[in-house]
């Protein structure tokens, strides 16, 4: 991922203002998205943070031509929590985590335990990917299944 430079401010109200995704045991070179823009990870890559609240769409590819994705909704402080699946090469929700495991990984990320491992949502996304998700609902994604 690319560094994002911001003040130290910036940095801290764009993380009380945004969302979480946690991304566990992905493979080093794996193919990461979100909205509109795609990175290959490294071995310390654990996910993203300061992810604006509403619609994304998270992504992975593995290099065999192939991607994945999936629309998430997040809030204000939500953290997402996956898990690469080798089989199904994916991050599949839960995969193969209960919920309190999960609750603990998502206290995890909000005491920082993970900080230095999550990629910064970049800054100049926001307006970019805001434009094409303003045609996105919910509704739309339900129904399209």
């Amino acid at each position: 991922m690319e560094q994002v430079k911001m003040t130290p401010e910036e940095a801290h109200d764009r993380l009380l203002a945004g969302a979480f995704v946690l991304c566990l045991d992905v493979p080093a070179e794996t193919e990461f998205g979100v909205d509109i823009m795609s990175w290959n990870v490294g071995n310390k890559f654990k996910g993203l943070k300061m992810i604006p609240p509403g619609l994304h769409l998270l992504m992975v590819g593995t290099g065999h031509q192939s991607r994945v994705a999936e629309f998430l909704d997040v809030q204000q402080g939500d953290v997402v929590v996956r898990r690469w699946d080798p089989v199904l090469e994916d991050l599949a929700p839960g995969s193969g985590m209960d919920e309190d495991q999960q609750q603990r990984y998502a206290a995890s990320v909000l005491k920082y335990e993970f900080d230095t491992s999550l990629g910064a949502y970049p800054p100049k996304l926001e307006s970019l990917w805001a434009g094409l998700a303003n045609h996105i609902s919910l509704p739309v994604l339900e129904r399209a299944g």
